[in-house]
């Protein structure tokens, strides 16, 4: 028989019963497990009595695996019997009054998963959705267009101009001495763009093809390279040739040179423009919004999460962080920190506090789709599988092979949520 007993930080601690009889049913089983690996004189390995086991070794040392045999059996049934959701290793305690013969009790202390109810989450107050694309915003996208079909022709005559794009050699000089990284050859460059340091392109304005100019600049002070931080230094320049570029006019011509279905028009194109924008600031501002009415019910809400769950969620932090490095940066994590030069203490410090933020969202979350019957149903997970499918122009049975039916319902359900906060919140 086992009781339960609710402890602080979502512990249960299931208190056991042990009869005399049981005791010794575990007794048993822990001698037939140790006596297989026992060997004493004129025996064979494994062929010890009982008797000759406890004379050797006494009965105590038996107990500990006895109890473990129990509770094994024990534990299991209560966690069927009481429901509960278990989400890390059970622990045995108080095994200090075991005696054979008598009846005694024991404890197991397992974390499970918090108990709590969300009741403030209408009213939350948050900014509203700005979802209307400007002008600016449809112009900004039209120029971006324009770049992206560019005309570059050589400039014969006449010097470089802001826009321009110079090809040219140069050669970094430090106290009269070539640094590293500082030389290169038939480089191309658009002045204006501010790719190199402070005044290189600034001083290169007014040269002509075939001329050759040296031009004093100074590193940042926060330069990467240290040696050069805050540096001046000399660079040789020789410029071979120079580009114009010919950015098309914005005409139903242009469009339809940009071959985009059902867009033939200037009208058309903006309207598509206008279109896309506003889609993706739909999802953007929704997103923001939710994050911002998110913690703001996770900040009034106390939840006792166990520990156990608290390590899980900073090992998969910590597992997410190693490969976005590995992808980005195409390192391993301590070779990350060694250049990086991240102070471990902060680092776990940062980890821990961003984990634990998650899981407590994530908790939250999950608790208002029990408490509001939000969970998806078959068409909407399909719907959303579909979805993924046209996203990346592939079939529905081919993302199945690559996506978790568990996971696509817990994403649809999550939605649900959010969009019930966003439709009881008071927008300002």
């Amino acid at each position: 028989m086992a009781t339960i007993e609710k402890m602080e930080k979502s512990l249960v601690k299931i208190i056991i019963d042990v009869t005399p009889e049981e005791f010794e049913e575990g007794l048993n089983k822990a001698f037939d497990k140790k006596k297989k690996d026992v060997t004493i004189p004129g025996f064979r390995k494994g062929q010890i009595t009982r008797a000759q086991f406890e004379k050797k070794f006494g009965v105590e040392s038996l107990y500990e695996e006895a109890i473990y045999a129990i509770a094994d059996k024990k534990y299991g049934e209560a966690v069927q019997e009481n429901q509960l959701f278990v989400v890390g290793d059970p622990q045995l305690a108080d095994l200090n009054e075991i005696e054979r013969g008598k009846e005694f009790k024991f404890s197991i202390i397992v974390p499970v998963y918090p108990e709590f109810e969300v009741k403030n989450f209408k009213g939350l107050k948050g900014k509203k959705m700005v979802l209307e694309a400007t002008d600016e915003e449809i112009n900004a996208e039209i120029e971006a267009l324009r770049e992206q079909n560019v005309l570059v022709t050589p400039k014969e005559n006449g010097a470089i101009e802001e826009h321009d794009i110079a090809v040219f050699d140069f050669k970094g000089m430090k106290d009269g001495v070539a640094f590293e990284g500082g030389t290169a050859e038939n480089y191309e460059l658009e002045i204006g763009s501010k790719q190199f340091i402070p005044g290189f392109e600034d001083q290169m304005i007014g040269m002509k093809q075939g001329e050759e100019k040296t031009i004093n600049v100074t590193f940042p002070s926060e330069y990467q390279a240290t040696d050069l931080a805050g540096k001046e230094v000399q660079f040789a320049l020789k410029l071979h040739e120079i580009k114009r570029k010919e950015l098309p006019e914005v005409n139903d011509d242009f469009v339809k040179d940009l071959n985009k279905e059902n867009i033939n028009t200037v009208e058309e194109l903006k309207a598509s423009i206008k279109k896309d924008i506003e889609k993706n600031k739909e999802q953007n501002e929704k997103n923001r919004l939710a994050d911002e009415l998110i913690e703001q019910l996770s900040n009034s809400i106390e939840i006792e999460i166990p520990q156990a769950m608290v390590d899980a969620s900073v090992k998969d932090e910590l597992k997410d962080f190693e490969r976005t490095v590995n992808q980005q940066y195409g390192m391993k994590m301590e070779e990350f920190k060694k250049i990086a030069q991240v102070n471990e203490e902060e680092f776990m410090k940062n980890v821990t506090e961003r984990a634990s933020k998650k899981l407590k969202e994530t908790l939250i979350l999950e608790q208002i789709v029990k408490q509001e019957k939000l969970t998806a149903t078959p068409e909407e997970i399909n719907k959303s599988l579909e979805d993924i499918a046209a996203a990346n122009n592939m079939k529905v049975e081919d993302v199945k092979k690559y996506v978790n039916p568990a996971d696509i319902a817990f994403n649809v359900s999550i939605n649900k949520v959010i969009d019930l906060l966003i439709a009881n919140a008071n927008l300002e």
